[in-house]
């Protein structure tokens, strides 16, 4: 067993990610586990991982998920999205508020 308080983890900006988003590393194994936060404004470019799905479940605020220019959905708080393996996907935080939400990345193969 392994305790992760709230002032622990690393924190990073992860690659395609706007300079302000902040992720705090929760665990890192078969699966990668963080908590990511994006002040207004912020976001991340569209991007598609061959090999590699995420579950985002918003704790805090809401987020815009787009494809291809596309807004998809809107998320708030307690909503999740499920985004398989090889799907383009964009997060954007298009609020006056900050949006935190907990990002699990696995690999279905």
């Amino acid at each position: 067993m392994k305790f992760i308080m709230a002032d622990e983890g690393s924190v990073y900006t992860p690659a395609g990610h706007d300079a302000e988003v902040i992720s705090r590393s929760i665990y890192k194994g078969n699966v990668d586990i963080h908590v990511t936060t994006f002040p207004p404004g912020a976001g991340m470019e569209e991007e598609m991982h061959e090999n590699l799905s995420h579950v985002f479940w918003v704790l805090e605020g809401s987020m815009e998920i787009s494809a291809q220019g596309k807004v998809l959905k809107t998320l708030k708080k307690e909503d999740a999205v499920y985004i398989p393996a090889g799907e383009l996907h964009e997060v954007r935080n298009r609020t006056k508020n900050k949006v935190q939400f907990l990002a699990v990345t696995f690999s279905e193969l």
